[in-house]
Protein backbone atom coordinates (compact mmCIF):
# COMPACT_ATOMS: atom_id res chain seq x y z
CA UNK A 1 0.00 0.00 0.00
CA UNK A 2 1.86 3.16 -1.08
CA UNK A 3 2.07 5.82 1.69
CA UNK A 4 0.87 8.97 2.47
CA UNK A 5 4.05 10.74 3.36
CA UNK A 6 4.45 13.35 0.93
CA UNK A 7 6.83 16.96 1.40
CA UNK A 8 6.76 19.97 -1.23
CA UNK A 9 10.23 19.97 -2.69
CA UNK A 10 10.85 23.42 -4.93
CA UNK A 11 14.14 25.11 -6.35
CA UNK A 12 15.43 28.11 -3.96
CA UNK A 13 15.14 31.56 -5.46
CA UNK A 14 19.03 32.18 -4.60
CA UNK A 15 22.00 30.51 -4.34
CA UNK A 16 22.80 29.08 -0.61
CA UNK A 17 25.59 26.32 0.88
CA UNK A 18 24.44 22.65 1.10
CA UNK A 19 24.70 21.60 4.22
CA UNK A 20 23.26 19.06 6.98
CA UNK A 21 20.66 19.59 10.11
CA UNK A 22 20.79 17.38 12.74
CA UNK A 23 17.66 17.08 14.99
CA UNK A 24 18.88 14.96 18.52
CA UNK A 25 17.96 15.65 21.53
CA UNK A 26 17.51 13.66 25.01
CA UNK A 27 17.40 13.88 28.56
CA UNK A 28 16.83 11.16 32.16
CA UNK A 29 13.68 12.66 33.68
CA UNK A 30 11.29 15.86 33.13
CA UNK A 31 7.90 17.26 33.55
CA UNK A 32 6.43 18.82 36.50
CA UNK A 33 3.99 18.00 39.36
CA UNK A 34 0.36 18.88 39.14
CA UNK A 35 -0.78 17.32 42.52
CA UNK A 36 -0.04 15.73 45.70
CA UNK A 37 -1.74 13.49 47.23
CA UNK A 38 -5.62 15.17 46.47
CA UNK A 39 -3.85 18.72 46.68
CA UNK A 40 -3.51 20.34 43.52
CA UNK A 41 -0.11 22.08 42.97
CA UNK A 42 2.68 22.73 40.01
CA UNK A 43 5.93 21.90 40.77
CA UNK A 44 8.48 21.54 37.83
CA UNK A 45 11.23 19.13 37.34
CA UNK A 46 14.24 21.06 35.97
CA UNK A 47 14.98 18.77 33.37
CA UNK A 48 17.83 16.14 34.13
CA UNK A 49 20.94 15.43 32.34
CA UNK A 50 19.18 16.93 29.37
CA UNK A 51 21.32 17.35 26.53
CA UNK A 52 20.57 18.57 22.43
CA UNK A 53 22.99 18.94 19.48
CA UNK A 54 23.67 22.01 17.39
CA UNK A 55 22.03 21.84 13.68
CA UNK A 56 25.72 21.60 12.82
CA UNK A 57 26.45 17.88 14.78
CA UNK A 58 29.48 17.56 17.53
CA UNK A 59 28.80 15.90 21.16
CA UNK A 60 26.34 16.92 23.85
CA UNK A 61 26.13 14.48 27.15
CA UNK A 62 25.24 15.10 30.70
CA UNK A 63 25.53 12.57 34.01
CA UNK A 64 23.32 13.21 37.44
CA UNK A 65 24.47 11.80 40.12
CA UNK A 66 21.61 10.75 42.71
CA UNK A 67 19.18 13.24 42.17
CA UNK A 68 16.01 13.62 44.05
CA UNK A 69 12.93 16.23 44.54
CA UNK A 70 10.67 17.41 47.30
CA UNK A 71 7.92 19.36 48.41
CA UNK A 72 7.73 20.67 52.21
CA UNK A 73 8.45 17.55 53.79
CA UNK A 74 6.95 15.17 50.72
CA UNK A 75 9.61 13.46 48.37
CA UNK A 76 8.22 13.65 45.09
CA UNK A 77 10.85 11.74 43.32
CA UNK A 78 14.10 10.40 42.66
CA UNK A 79 16.68 8.84 40.65
CA UNK A 80 19.93 6.72 41.22
CA UNK A 81 21.66 8.03 38.24
CA UNK A 82 21.66 8.81 34.46
CA UNK A 83 23.79 9.27 31.97
CA UNK A 84 22.60 10.86 28.00
CA UNK A 85 24.56 11.51 25.20
CA UNK A 86 23.61 12.76 22.10
CA UNK A 87 26.61 12.53 18.97
CA UNK A 88 26.85 13.30 15.42
CA UNK A 89 29.57 11.32 12.88
CA UNK A 90 32.02 13.02 12.10
CA UNK A 91 32.14 12.10 8.04
CA UNK A 92 33.34 13.37 4.73
CA UNK A 93 31.40 15.37 2.87
CA UNK A 94 29.72 12.59 0.37
CA UNK A 95 29.35 10.38 3.11
CA UNK A 96 25.96 9.45 4.88
CA UNK A 97 25.19 11.88 7.28
CA UNK A 98 23.63 10.80 11.26
CA UNK A 99 23.95 10.81 14.62
CA UNK A 100 23.50 8.32 17.80
CA UNK A 101 21.08 9.01 21.52
CA UNK A 102 21.90 7.24 24.97
CA UNK A 103 19.66 7.53 27.58
CA UNK A 104 20.60 5.11 30.83
CA UNK A 105 18.15 5.60 33.71
CA UNK A 106 18.48 3.86 36.91
CA UNK A 107 16.87 3.18 40.27
CA UNK A 108 13.62 5.70 39.58
CA UNK A 109 11.18 6.36 42.26
CA UNK A 110 8.14 8.05 42.51
CA UNK A 111 6.27 9.12 45.54
CA UNK A 112 7.05 5.26 46.82
CA UNK A 113 4.20 4.19 44.55
CA UNK A 114 5.82 3.97 41.16
CA UNK A 115 9.53 2.52 40.50
CA UNK A 116 11.70 1.52 37.67
CA UNK A 117 14.96 0.06 37.68
CA UNK A 118 15.83 1.10 34.80
CA UNK A 119 14.90 2.91 31.36
CA UNK A 120 17.53 2.27 28.37
CA UNK A 121 17.24 3.92 24.89
CA UNK A 122 19.42 4.01 22.18
CA UNK A 123 18.69 5.69 18.62
CA UNK A 124 21.07 5.72 15.25
CA UNK A 125 20.58 7.19 12.44
CA UNK A 126 21.38 7.51 9.08
CA UNK A 127 20.84 9.81 6.14
CA UNK A 128 22.64 8.89 2.93
CA UNK A 129 23.79 11.24 -0.07
CA UNK A 130 20.02 11.42 -2.42
CA UNK A 131 18.07 10.00 0.62
CA UNK A 132 14.88 12.39 0.36
CA UNK A 133 14.76 11.30 4.09
CA UNK A 134 16.68 9.23 7.19
CA UNK A 135 16.78 5.55 8.06
CA UNK A 136 16.72 5.58 11.95
CA UNK A 137 16.83 2.35 13.90
CA UNK A 138 16.61 0.98 17.71
CA UNK A 139 19.85 0.17 19.44
CA UNK A 140 19.78 -1.73 23.09
CA UNK A 141 16.37 0.20 24.26
CA UNK A 142 14.36 -1.63 27.17
CA UNK A 143 11.90 -0.70 30.68
CA UNK A 144 13.53 -2.89 33.10
CA UNK A 145 11.95 -3.39 36.48
CA UNK A 146 8.79 -1.76 36.69
CA UNK A 147 6.84 -2.24 39.72
CA UNK A 148 3.30 -0.29 40.34
CA UNK A 149 2.59 0.05 44.28
CA UNK A 150 3.37 -4.21 44.86
CA UNK A 151 2.73 -5.47 41.11
CA UNK A 152 5.73 -6.36 38.93
CA UNK A 153 4.97 -5.42 35.43
CA UNK A 154 6.97 -7.10 32.51
CA UNK A 155 7.12 -5.12 29.44
CA UNK A 156 7.91 -6.55 26.08
CA UNK A 157 9.30 -4.32 23.41
CA UNK A 158 9.28 -4.24 19.72
CA UNK A 159 12.27 -3.36 17.81
CA UNK A 160 12.30 -5.00 15.07
CA UNK A 161 9.47 -3.93 13.78
CA UNK A 162 10.93 -0.40 13.53
CA UNK A 163 14.40 -1.21 12.23
CA UNK A 164 13.21 -3.57 9.41
CA UNK A 165 11.30 -0.04 8.51
CA UNK A 166 13.41 2.41 9.43
CA UNK A 167 12.11 5.00 7.56
CA UNK A 168 8.93 6.73 7.53
CA UNK A 169 7.13 5.60 4.45
CA UNK A 170 8.51 2.16 4.96
CA UNK A 171 6.86 1.51 8.56
CA UNK A 172 3.98 3.65 6.88
CA UNK A 173 3.68 1.32 4.18
CA UNK A 174 4.02 -1.94 6.65
CA UNK A 175 1.70 -0.34 9.19
CA UNK A 176 -0.98 0.20 6.39
CA UNK A 177 -0.73 -3.26 5.12
CA UNK A 178 -0.79 -5.10 8.31
CA UNK A 179 2.87 -6.69 7.75
CA UNK A 180 2.74 -9.55 9.79
CA UNK A 181 6.49 -9.35 10.38
CA UNK A 182 5.18 -6.65 13.39
CA UNK A 183 3.74 -7.46 16.68
CA UNK A 184 -0.26 -7.51 16.59
CA UNK A 185 0.94 -4.68 20.17
CA UNK A 186 2.48 -2.23 17.66
CA UNK A 187 0.15 -2.54 14.78
CA UNK A 188 -2.52 -1.75 17.01
CA UNK A 189 -0.64 1.15 18.90
CA UNK A 190 -0.99 3.71 16.39
CA UNK A 191 -4.28 6.01 16.32
CA UNK A 192 -6.13 5.39 12.76
CA UNK A 193 -8.75 6.98 10.60
CA UNK A 194 -11.98 5.80 10.06
CA UNK A 195 -10.72 4.83 6.89
CA UNK A 196 -8.08 2.84 7.88
CA UNK A 197 -5.28 5.53 7.05
CA UNK A 198 -2.70 6.49 9.58
CA UNK A 199 -3.90 9.22 11.93
CA UNK A 200 -1.53 12.54 11.74
CA UNK A 201 -0.99 15.78 13.98
CA UNK A 202 -1.55 19.29 11.95
CA UNK A 203 1.94 19.12 12.47
CA UNK A 204 2.10 16.07 10.17
CA UNK A 205 3.19 13.12 13.47
CA UNK A 206 2.38 10.16 13.48
CA UNK A 207 1.70 8.48 17.16
CA UNK A 208 2.10 4.77 18.42
CA UNK A 209 4.13 2.78 20.62
CA UNK A 210 7.60 0.00 20.21
CA UNK A 211 5.51 -2.02 23.21
CA UNK A 212 4.84 -5.05 22.43
CA UNK A 213 3.16 -6.93 25.45
CA UNK A 214 2.49 -5.85 29.03
CA UNK A 215 1.85 -8.58 31.53
CA UNK A 216 1.55 -8.15 35.65
CA UNK A 217 -1.12 -6.48 35.95
CA UNK A 218 -5.06 -7.06 35.53
CA UNK A 219 -5.90 -6.83 31.72
CA UNK A 220 -8.84 -4.25 32.28
CA UNK A 221 -6.18 -1.86 33.28
CA UNK A 222 -4.62 -1.52 29.92
CA UNK A 223 -6.32 0.68 27.20
CA UNK A 224 -7.38 0.02 23.99
CA UNK A 225 -4.48 1.22 22.23
CA UNK A 226 -2.13 -1.97 24.12
CA UNK A 227 0.49 0.56 25.57
CA UNK A 228 -1.06 2.78 28.50
CA UNK A 229 -2.04 1.40 31.82
CA UNK A 230 -4.67 3.04 34.19
CA UNK A 231 -3.57 2.37 37.41
CA UNK A 232 -6.61 3.13 39.91
CA UNK A 233 -5.56 5.75 42.35
CA UNK A 234 -2.55 6.87 40.54
CA UNK A 235 -3.40 7.95 37.07
CA UNK A 236 -2.08 6.52 33.53
CA UNK A 237 1.45 5.04 33.13
CA UNK A 238 2.20 5.29 29.05
CA UNK A 239 4.65 2.96 28.09
CA UNK A 240 7.14 3.42 24.73
CA UNK A 241 5.79 6.55 22.85
CA UNK A 242 6.66 7.26 19.74
CA UNK A 243 6.49 10.30 17.80
CA UNK A 244 7.72 9.26 13.68
CA UNK A 245 7.77 12.04 11.25
CA UNK A 246 9.76 11.68 7.69
CA UNK A 247 13.18 13.25 9.56
CA UNK A 248 12.38 12.35 13.05
CA UNK A 249 11.60 9.29 15.63
CA UNK A 250 10.93 11.01 19.13
CA UNK A 251 10.66 8.24 21.74
CA UNK A 252 9.35 8.81 25.20
CA UNK A 253 9.90 5.25 27.07
CA UNK A 254 7.75 6.27 30.27
CA UNK A 255 5.10 8.94 30.32
CA UNK A 256 3.41 9.11 34.31
CA UNK A 257 -0.47 11.37 33.48
CA UNK A 258 -0.26 10.69 37.48
CA UNK A 259 1.03 14.12 36.65
CA UNK A 260 3.01 15.26 33.70
CA UNK A 261 6.12 13.15 33.84
CA UNK A 262 8.34 12.03 31.39
CA UNK A 263 11.24 9.04 32.10
CA UNK A 264 13.73 8.56 29.29
CA UNK A 265 13.04 10.48 26.31
CA UNK A 266 14.82 11.08 22.99
CA UNK A 267 14.53 11.96 19.58
CA UNK A 268 16.90 11.45 16.31
CA UNK A 269 17.14 12.49 12.61
CA UNK A 270 17.73 15.38 10.90
CA UNK A 271 17.30 16.75 6.69
CA UNK A 272 19.51 18.19 4.38
CA UNK A 273 19.28 21.91 3.03
CA UNK A 274 18.55 23.11 1.28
Amino acid sequence: MKSNISSNLSDPSRPVDNRYIHISGAFAVGGAFTRVGTQKVFVPIPSVASVELPMTGGLSTAKSPRWSLGLRKTKLMSIAGATVTCKSKHVAPNDPKGSSVNVDVKGVNVEGVFRLKRALLNLESEHAPGNRYPSIKFGATSIEGMVLGKLKVTVELDLRAFNTFPTADTLESALLSGDKSISPGVLNSFLRNSDGSLHRSQGGYSLGSIVKKITGVPREWIEENGYTIVWPGFGKVILGEILISPSVRRVTLVRLKHCDIEIGGGCDGGSGWP
